[in-house]
Parts: C-alpha cells; structure tokens; sequence
C-alpha cells in the first residue's frame, strides 16, 4: 500500500450512517480544502438526510481504475439525482436557495445594468460567456428582473442547447378557478418557454423534488449533467446575491400587531365559549353522541376538534395579516422551512398538546395536575396551551409541553431501531429478486416471483405520471411519457420555414400512421421480447418435465402482458393527439379561423409580408406610431379590426406543424423505448430499499412537531410492521361492509343490519334480570325493554333469547331449564339432577343451598349472553360515505346525491359478514390480511396487502411507486399462501444455508446443515458475499465463454535488455 495525498479532481465516495438506501453513499469530485472539516453542496444534504450540527460522515478513496471507472459510472451523484422510490427528485434546491429565488422571481424585483451584472457576474466564476437579455424596462432607466436573471442559470448563452417548456403551480398560487394562466393572483403560475420565465414564483413546489419542478425536467428532458450545472449555478448565485441582500429573523418578526392580537383575542373567547358549551351539555347529559361512542369520548371529540380548528384559524389569521416581507412568513411560503403552524407557535398559540393521540391524561386522582378541580375538562386543564414562544408559556403550560414533546423523543429513540430491523428483514428477504432475459422476476434459485416487473416492465425512477391511487390504477395510467410537457416542447420549436399547419384529419391520420406495429416494431421493448419467446430458446428455469418424462418449454406469459403495457400506451398517445387536433379546431373556430385551414406556407408568407408592410405605412414617424395605429384599427369595422401582424400571431397559436408533430411522436415512443428495465437490475433490494427508508423518515419525522396532534405518528410504523409479518391478530381489526344499492340510502336499513352484525348482549335489551322465589321453586325471570328494542330495529324476541341462553355453553342448560310465559317473560331455573340421589339430596338444606348458589351463578353468567349478532364483532358504526369514497354515487346534473351509508366495523369475522343479508358482499373489504386469505383467496390477500401499505405510506404524505408494493406482496403470497417476512417466513421461502445462517439464529442453521448434511449452491447475495463469488445480479448475471487461440509453437519472450 502506497500512502500519498489526495489529489485535487479524484474520485471519492461519501457516505452518512445510517445507510437507509443506496443514495446514502455516492461518488464526488474532491476538492482539495484547507481545514479539517468535509464541505459539500448543500443540494446534496437531502440523499444523506444529513444536517451541518455535527454530523459525521465518512470518505473513502477508489484506488484501482475499475473501482474508480464504477464510481463514476454507478454511483456518481449525476446519475442518483433520480430516487427510485417513486421517480422524484432528490437532489434539488433547499433552505436559503429556495428563499433566495422566491425573492428573486418576486414581480417588484428589479436590478439597474451595474447590479444585473453583478449578479450574473456570479454563476460561472468567469469561467463561462453569458449573453446578457435585452432590459424589461428601457425608460426612464434600464431595468432588469429577476426572472430573467433566473433564466440565465438555465441558458446563460445562445450556444447553450437547453430549452425548457414547462407549466407549474407554484404555493402561492389561487386556488380559485381562473382562465388566463398569466394573470393569476400572486403571480403563482409558472411558464417557462424556451428557457424564458414568462411570469411565475419559484419556490419549493417548482424548485423542489417534485415531478412538476424545475430540476426534474432538466433531468428528464435533458441530461443529469444540465440539472446538475443549473444546481451549481443556482448556490453560487443565490448565496453571493442573499449574503449582499441581507436576510436575517428577529424579534420584530415575531411580535404580532395590535389588529392581529385583537383578532387571536377575539377567535379564542369565541373557541373558549364553544367549550363551555360542550362542557355544559356533557354535564346535563344533551350532548349529542358521535357514532360509536359515549359521552365522555363524543365530549373529547367535539374539544379537540374545536380546539384544532382554533389553531388552524390562528395560524391563517397570522399568514394573511403579516406583512408580505416578514421573514418567517417568507421562509414559509417559500417552502425553505417551517409552515404556518410554526408561525402560530412563534407569535400567537402553541395548541392542544397530545399524549397517545390524546389530550393530557388524568394522571392524578380524576385531573392532570393538583391544582386543577376535580373531573375538569376545560381546555386549559387537559393540556391546551394559549400562550406563544415569543410570550413565554406559564408553569403548567410548560409542563403539558414537555409531556408532549417527551412522546416525540421516545417514539425517535424507540421506534428507529424497530424500523431498522423490519428493513433488515426486507433487505434480506428480497436481496436476490432480479430481472432475468425473459422478463421475469425470479430469487436466486430460479422461482418465479413476477412474470413481467410491475406488470408493464417499466423502471420506477422512470414514471412521470401516476394519475390514479393504487385501488383504481390500471396501465394506462402509468406512463413516463409526459405528453402534456412533450407538446409544449413541440409546439415552442419554431418550425421548419414554408412548412403549413396540419389540418386535424392530418393529425389523426399521421398518429394512425406512426404507431402501426411495423413502425413501432424496432423503437419498443416488446420486439425483443416476441423474438426471444418465438425463437424456441426458452429458460430452463421455463421449462416443465410432462407425464412421461418429456421437457416442454412453458410460456410464462411476459411478452404478453408486456404488449398489453405497451397497447396502452400506444392507445394513450393517439388519444392524446386525437384530443390536441379537437383543441386545435376548437381554437380556430373560436379565433374566427376556419378550422379546416392548413394555413398553409404561401398564407403564412402573405400574412407576413403585409405585416411588414402595415407597419411601414402606419408608422412614418416612430413616437406617435403606436398611437395611431390603435386609434386607425378602432375605427374599422369589427370583421377588419386585425392586422396582418395580430393575423400572424393567431395563426402560430392555433396550429401545430408536421415536423413539430412527428418530432413529438418520435420523442414519445424513444422515451417509453428508454423506461424498459434491463435484465439484472437489482429490483428486490430496491424494493426494500424505497419500503424501509420512509419508514424510518415517518418516525423520525414527530420529533418536529411534538405535541401536535394531527401531526403524530401513532398508527403508522406499527401498522406496517403488522402487513409485512403477516400477523395473526392485529390491533384493529376494521371491515368496511357496504350495503346493498337499494338500501345504503335509508338510514333504517342501516341500523337494521347493524343489529344483525354488532354482538347484543342479554344485559344490553332486556328490562331486568331478578331472581324469583316461591315455596314450590326458584328461578330467574327475564324481561326485555321492547323500546329499546323497537329504536335500535333489534329483532330479538323471548323465543330468539330463549334459543341464544340454550346455546351457551358456559350456563349447562337444557330445554326444560328455559321457558317462556304468556306475558312475554323468560323464565330460567337452574338445571336439576336427575337421579334419585340428587332429589334425595335437593330436599335437604344442602340442596336447597347448592340451588341457591347455583342460581347466583346464572344471574351473574345470563348478562353476558350473545342474543343477537356476529360474537366477534364487537362494534359497528354506521356512516355517511364521504365524496371521496369510490363507492358514493354521484348526482345527476347539479342535484347533490343523497345522504349514502355503510358500516364501520370493529371484529372479526369477515365470512360472517359478508353472509348477513342486506350486506353487498362484492363491496366488502376488511384490513386483515390473514382473514382476507383464509375468507377469499391468495389473489385477495396479495391486493389487500398492497393497499394497506399504499393507504399507510400515502397517510403522512409518502409517494411510493406501486411497484415496489406489488413485488412486496408477490415475494409474500407467490408460494400460495401469505409469508410474513419474519424469521419463520424467510424459513420457508429460502433454502441456502449460509443466507439463513447470516439473517438469524445462526448455530442452529449450521448445527442443522451439518447433520442432515444439506449442499447450498452458492447462488444467492448473502452466499456469494460469504464465499467471495460474483453476485448474479446486474453485470454479474451472465457469463462470457471465450475460446483463446492456442499458438502451435511456444513463444519465446524478448530480454528486456539487450546485451552487448
């Protein structure tokens, strides 16, 4: 080993523990510093999720040409900017650069020549030409924006080839309807044509990593290189320019105004009032119930949602009544950090602090602290706090806070190791799934998982467009073919001179013509794919022994789905082209055009041509020109009001060429050509991956807002953890049963099978339950409070109670025990004896007592009887489907639909419930995965699983390609049965030893292998690891066979140095 310093320019690899997926450790370009500390771009801060208070991260230096030409090649940061967890951009503008562009992009932003030139002066060091624009406003002084100052970071000069169309909504934009995207309030449209920012504010919606932002179309319809360059330039630019402008926050940002502390005053007595309210009904037993629940929790309920709703409006108060340039509303719309909520905390209240999802819990005798009465349930003694940070919090305030900020340092510290280990599970389970020759998706030893990845065979990280969730996604819309930013493109490329525009029976007609499967044969994927299965040259692996021994080649099906992809996309792109020539002929017609006008090259001419000419005749002399233009064109008649000019300009609007048009469909079935995954892509380990990183990132995540409810972590790690292990019992068991189309709009029908469903115990209906003495006999006598019966539309009768005691086991009854009477009582004795010695017995005292005492046992057994309902059902709720359910049906023309209901219910059971009628069992769906298998089958099991961690991820905002769940729940359910990944499940799923033996448990697996002495091929990751072998994955996953050309006579070597 040779020791020498690092040279400037090397490649070297950065990484920062914990690795939670492969962006966490990357190749960069050192550059050689003095100082003892690592410095990096700040835009790489988000792959690492590192900080600069003290992380400590490590540097590692290739030293053989191969490591380094890998390095460059695989892991540089250029090529990782893309996440594959759900094609987003991870590498983008952060903090003070999405501050600084928020400023800068600002309409009121303006620079005089000496400042513009400063600040461009700033993005290449001088180390690029920059071509400077022409200014926004000549007189009386030569202005630029800002806006302009930011398009130069996409194409500082003419040579540049980067052209940028794209449309956006930034945060600041109206979320009212509006017609003129450039007119909209706030300037919060964003379009950029060729590189030129026509109006808009960057900010994080459009700078950040989103798939409608800035940085992830220069990745996508340019180069990583471009994103990257754009990137440098941005943080030179904006960290010189925002040091000179001068940013800071202080107390003057914090102190509320004398109107909007008025206006907090006046929305928390309102909030206050509407607590004592609550409070007051609680107390004389008016307060209406919420579904499901009894007083105390429907008073919970009620409070805390008054009380969110109060910090909610405070902080929307404080947005809109501080001013436009405060610097934490500035850093808040911007999206660099912190929201309104923290502007709430800061200057107005900090909020309801929550324990378990709850307020504060009464941890002294019936109150939460000593100094509080006893049973009190106003706000400030269940934990609201009213005070702010800049106000300073009161002794009890203080102490709520820290009860709610404890919560969300345990859940940090606790709950990361629990998602480390089920990502250690994940990662292990999945390391050696990967894409083969055939398209299948197979482990190591050759079972087949999928037969097509994802079922259309497209790599995640290149999807731009999931326009569906998961329970309604089909292929058709999954594509990542943006043809909307396509067509933009298309349409800003100045077309070919003398060309006409396309009529739209052309248009059709050429999409026809272009996507024919001879023209689309050599550009798609599928091509292959046919060649490959018609060729006979199947897998061995697809290959099956027949009765007599025969081999038959098996098709698995792939080049099939893989086509139905591909037809989707294929009808998707003539759909779209077929909707942009109605566009068109729409436009026409409304302009005035004729819409079967090609407008073609001669008119264009003429029109261009009497433009030139119309303005030398109108503009003799240039200062009044402008003005009596107008003035002649508004005294012509309407039907000549436009110029040859203004005739132009229509014309390029509404029309769309036959080069701009074919360079569209090239580029559309080029890219859908480069979103095919290659054979050996490691698809499992980033699966496991993209599934264990946010898991991680949602616990880690309520340190942030400690004590707040609605933004707390309570159900999500845990829930994960019981879909991937496969439990048996899950804390919440929940089935969503919808009824039947005629009856889900009558709230009865709901409440009857509600009765039919939710378990009705004896001591819930009946009037009471008393023992009756006489001098012949003793029983208990049952009577139901029919009322009861009648509001609750329970069909419980005497004989159906009669029957329900009989099939109780515990209470030993016989028929003769129970009877009924003619007034509707049931009548229950305790169960005697038969033989002569047990009557001998029963006429003594000691009988008479053991009666007695078994008596008491019926009276104490007979409440707990189930008389109506499913036993393992222990609630149902009745509910209104919201207008986001998928089952609501909506209203005709403007009429709203009518109130819809289903039940919400808590149990077991699914069989059961799905059998009770007026239930629509085709509508029912429970969320217990194990139930879903044993009720409907492996097919069900598989979807359930996949849409219970796709609602469990998108619930705090996780975008997750369906991908990666979909071979999730194949790895879990392909073996025919659900396997959880736990150590029982990788058991049965795996047969090597040494990858059984590196996971868990590891002298019992080797005790075992050498006893039964089991042979473990060394296929899978782990074994080849262990053993020094070439993992099959990726470039590993073929071998080369070369024949070397064996000389006839032996070479004899030249001396290095001749003598003599």
């Amino acid at each position: 080993v040779v020791a020498r310093p690092l040279q400037h320019g090397e490649i070297v690899l950065f990484n920062r523990q914990p690795s939670l997926h492969k962006m966490s450790i990357m190749a960069h370009r050192a550059c050689v510093m003095e100082g003892g500390t690592f410095r990096f771009n700040e835009c790489v801060c988000n792959p690492y999720n590192a900080d600069f208070d003290g992380d400590e991260m490590n540097l590692h230096l290739p030293q053989t040409e191969e490591a380094r030409a890998e390095a460059a090649l695989l892991m540089d940061v250029r090529n990782n900017m893309i996440t594959p967890r759900s094609g987003e951009s991870l590498v983008c503008a952060t903090q003070d650069f999405l501050t600084a562009i928020f400023l800068l992009t600002q309409r009121d932003t303006f620079f005089t020549y000496d400042q513009f030139c400063q600040l461009v002066s700033w993005l290449g060091d001088a180390g690029e030409h920059i071509d400077l624009p022409p200014p926004a406003i000549f007189k009386p002084v030569r202005m630029w924006t800002g806006k302009q100052a930011v398009a130069l970071l996409l194409k500082p000069s003419s040579r540049d080839g980067v052209l940028v169309n794209m449309e956006a909504k930034a945060s600041v934009c109206s979320k009212q309807p509006f017609v003129n995207h450039a007119c909209v309030p706030n300037d919060g449209y964003v379009i950029i044509r060729n590189s030129e920012i026509m109006c808009g504010i960057l900010d994080k919606k459009t700078m950040g990593s989103s798939k409608a932002g800035l940085v992830y179309v220069l990745n996508r319809d340019h180069t990583q290189r471009e994103a990257a360059r754009c990137l440098w330039r941005l943080t030179k630019m904006c960290t010189r320019w925002f040091t000179d402008y001068g940013f800071s926050i202080g107390l003057e940002d914090v102190t509320p105004a004398r109107s909007l502390r008025v206006a907090r005053t006046q929305l928390m007595r309102q909030a206050y009032g509407k607590c004592d309210e609550l409070i007051q009904q609680f107390k004389e037993g008016r307060l209406k119930l919420s579904p499901g629940c009894d007083a105390a929790q429907s008073l919970e309920a009620e409070m805390t949602g008054v009380l969110n709703s109060l910090r909610n409006a405070v902080g929307d108060m404080c947005v809109d009544k501080l001013p436009r340039h405060n610097a934490t509303l500035v850093m808040s719309t911007s999206g660099a950090k912190g929201s309104a909520m923290n502007i709430s905390q800061m200057i107005a209240c900090l909020g309801q602090q929550v324990v378990n999802g709850k307020r504060i819990p009464e941890g002294f005798v019936d109150r939460t602290l000593p100094i509080f009465p006893r049973l009190a349930k106003d706000p400030a003694a269940k934990g609201f706090v009213a005070s702010s940070f800049l106000t300073g919090l009161s002794a009890t305030e203080f102490f709520f806070h820290t009860m709610g900020g404890r919560e969300g340092l345990v859940d940090t510290a606790v709950k990361t190791s629990e998602t480390g280990y089920m990502q250690r599970r994940l990662m292990k389970c999945l390391e050696d799934l990967t894409v083969q020759y055939d398209n299948t998706v197979r482990t190591a030893a050759g079972n087949i998982v999928q037969f097509v990845y994802g079922d259309d065979h497209l790599d995640p990280a290149q999807i731009e467009e999931d326009r569906a969730p998961l329970e309604n996604a089909s292929l058709s819309d999954r594509s990542p073919v943006p043809l909307k930013r396509l067509l933009l493109a298309a349409t800003a490329r100045a077309p070919v001179e003398g060309e006409r525009g396309l009529l739209p029976i052309e248009m059709q007609e050429m999409v026809d013509a272009a996507v024919l499967p001879e023209k689309t044969a050599g550009l798609l994927p599928v091509a292959a794919v046919r060649e490959d299965v018609h060729a006979g040259e199947s897998d061995a692996a697809s290959r099956r022994i027949g009765p007599t021994g025969t081999m038959s080649d098996v098709d698995v099906g792939g080049g099939r789905t893989v086509a139905v992809a591909e037809t989707a996309f294929i009808s998707r792109l003539r759909n779209f082209v077929y909707g942009v020539a109605d566009e068109i002929a729409n436009r026409r017609r409304t302009l005035g055009l004729d819409p079967a006008d090609g407008s073609g090259a001669a008119t264009i001419s003429k029109l261009a041509a009497q433009s030139l000419r119309d303005e030398l005749a109108e503009e003799p002399e240039r200062p009044t020109a402008l003005d009596s233009k107008w003035v002649k064109a508004a005294r012509r008649p309407r039907s000549k009001q436009r110029t040859a000019s203004q005739q132009l300009a229509l014309q390029n609007t509404a029309r769309i060429t036959r080069s701009q048009l074919q360079w569209l469909l090239d580029r559309a079935l080029a890219r859908y050509d480069r979103s095919a995954l290659e054979a050996g892509d490691a698809v499992g380990a980033l699966a496991a991956h993209s599934l264990g990183e946010p898991a991680t990132q949602m616990t880690l995540k309520t340190f942030h807002f400690a004590g707040i409810a609605s933004m707390n972590v309570t159900l999500g790690v845990p829930r994960v953890k019981e879909v991937i292990n496969a439990s048996a019992n899950i804390s919440t068991p929940i089935t969503e049963a919808y009824l039947e189309r005629q009856l889900e709009l009558v709230e009865a029908s709901a409440r009857i099978i509600k009765g039919r469903i939710e378990k009705t115990l004896l001591g819930q209906v009946c009037e009471f339950i008393k023992e009756v003495y006489t001098s012949s006999k003793c029983y208990i006598a049952i009577k139901l409070d029919h009322s009861l019966l009648s509001k609750l539309f329970l069909d419980v009768t005497s004989s159906t109670v009669r029957d329900a005691i009989l099939r109780t086991k515990a209470l030993k009854l016989k028929e003769g025990d129970v009877d009924l009477t003619v007034g509707g009582l049931v009548i229950v004795s305790a169960p005697t004896e038969t033989s002569s010695r047990a009557a001998a017995a029963a006429a003594n005292e000691g009988g008479r007592a053991a009666q007695y005492f078994k008596l008491q046992r019926l009276k104490g057994l007979l409440p707990s009887v189930i008389v109506r309902g499913i036993p393992t059902v222990s609630r149902a709720v009745i509910q209104e489907m919201g207008p986001e359910n998928k089952y609501r049906k909506k209203g005709e023309g403007d009429t709203e639909a009518p109130p819809q209901y289903f039940l919400c219910i808590e149990g077991y059971q699914l069989l059961e419930v799905m059998g009770t009628p007026g239930v629509d069992p085709t509508r029912t769906e429970s969320n217990h995965v194990k139930e879903v298998e044993t009720c409907l089958g492996i097919e069900a099991a598989r979807s359930k699983i996949m849409s219970e961690l796709y609602r469990v991820y998108s619930q705090y905002g996780i975008t997750m390609d369906q991908r990666h769940l979909m071979l999730l729940a194949d790895v879990m359910t392909y073996r025919g049965k659900v396997l959880g990944i736990t150590r029982f499940g990788i058991d049965k799923m795996k047969d090597s030893v040494l990858m059984l033996a590196s996971f868990e448990k590891t002298p019992d697996h080797l005790f075992d292998a050498a006893v039964h002495s089991r042979v473990d091929k060394v296929i899978g990751v782990s074994e080849c690891i262990i053993m020094g072998v070439p993992i099959p994955l990726g470039t590993g996953l073929f071998k080369l066979m070369h024949h070397p050309q064996v000389p006839k006579r032996p070479v004899r070597r030249r001396p290095l140095l001749s003598m003599g």
